[in-house]
């Protein structure tokens, strides 16, 4: 089996697996004291460096271990369908990665036999470790599962999909392939469960003012599970949200599951740096079961 080697530890978060798991637990017990919070089935969580986006994360995360210690000791398996966007440019438009994932806190494994299933419902997709080699999107979400899932008593695995393509129509057929692909593999598998991670920044690169009033509407419409008006507001708004396409994925899965969303928390890079001038937001948004 190969393994994909951590491509930002040091970088967007520490290297040391002592102070990696300090910082990754003080994040989620953090925002486990959002009043919000309920089992998630599904959240969008940031990818920033975790000094910026560290608190947001974790409120995305506490909501989700919510979700595992509510889950019977009878489900101990717990796989974790994390789509990311693709800033590198490389490898397929939508890439699935065929490697099991190192942190500085260990080995995520792949879960290859639901991958096979999801592969199955996206002739568009493709496995390709390229797009993954230097992508920080979803490495930077791992630290996070791999805390939540040892606190629950969980055994992690993942399913990684790099998003290249951001249309509204592969956002919706990445949608499909991933609840038809789990819904086959869960079937006669009792002790599994899968969860979902949308993970993106939103506005890049605008003041605070006016990053936080782009961001209110579209983390709304994605909360709303509008996923085609969250990607028309998109585009015609020209938003620089760098994950929206994952975003409207987890939206559409939503939809059709009947799941509510909710906005739990945002921020931006400001509140980290000091200048407000010209900011990167950062968003906390869960999904549940009604």
């Amino acid at each position: 089996m190969s393994i994909r080697a951590s491509a930002v530890a040091g970088y967007f978060y520490t290297a040391s697996p002592q102070e990696l798991e300090r910082q990754v637990g003080y994040f989620v017990s953090r925002g486990g004291r959002n009043p919000k919070l309920r089992p998630a089935e599904g959240v969008v969580a940031p990818h920033a460096g975790y000094d910026y986006s560290g608190k947001t994360a974790g409120v995305s995360y506490a909501a989700i271990l919510k979700k595992l210690e509510s889950l019977p000791k009878e489900i101990p398996n717990v796989t974790f369908a994390v789509a990311g966007p693709n800033h590198t440019g490389n490898g397929l438009a939508l890439a699935f990665s065929p490697d099991d994932w190192a942190t500085p806190l260990g080995i995520v494994p792949a879960n290859r036999e639901l991958l096979k299933y999801v592969l199955e419902k996206a002739p568009n997709a493709g496995i390709d470790g390229l797009a993954h080699a230097a992508e920080h999107s979803i490495e930077v979400q791992l630290p996070f599962i791999q805390h939540i899932s040892r606190k629950a008593g969980k055994h992690a695995r993942v399913v990684a999909l790099c998003m290249g393509d951001q249309s509204l129509q592969a956002s919706i057929g990445m949608a499909t392939a991933f609840r038809e692909g789990a819904k086959q593999y869960l079937a006669n598998r009792p002790d599994e469960a899968v969860l979902y991670v949308a993970s993106s920044d939103f506005t890049h690169f605008e003041s605070a003012i006016s990053a936080r009033a782009t961001d209110t509407e579209a983390a709304g419409l994605a909360a709303q599970v509008k996923y085609a008006e969250l990607d028309e507001f998109v585009r015609k708004k020209r938003a620089t949200i760098c994950g929206h396409g994952p975003i409207a994925m987890l939206a559409c899965i939503a939809a059709r599951e009947g799941w509510e969303g909710q906005v739990l928390d945002y921020a931006n890079s400001g509140e980290a740096s000091g200048d407000f001038s010209r900011v990167v937001g950062y968003g906390s948004i869960a999904y549940y079961r009604k």
